[in-house]
């Protein structure tokens, strides 16, 4: 049970970080269209 917290925790870090990272890149691409 211990060691499932931290686990839990690295893989909702991760997903929480590929989701704001593809937002980002999303942003970029819709900047570099405009120009």
């Amino acid at each position: 049970m211990i060691l499932d917290i931290p686990t839990t925790t690295l893989f909702i870090s991760r997903s929480a970080l590929l989701d704001v990272r593809s937002r980002l890149e999303i942003c970029v691409v819709e900047a570099a269209l405009r120009l």
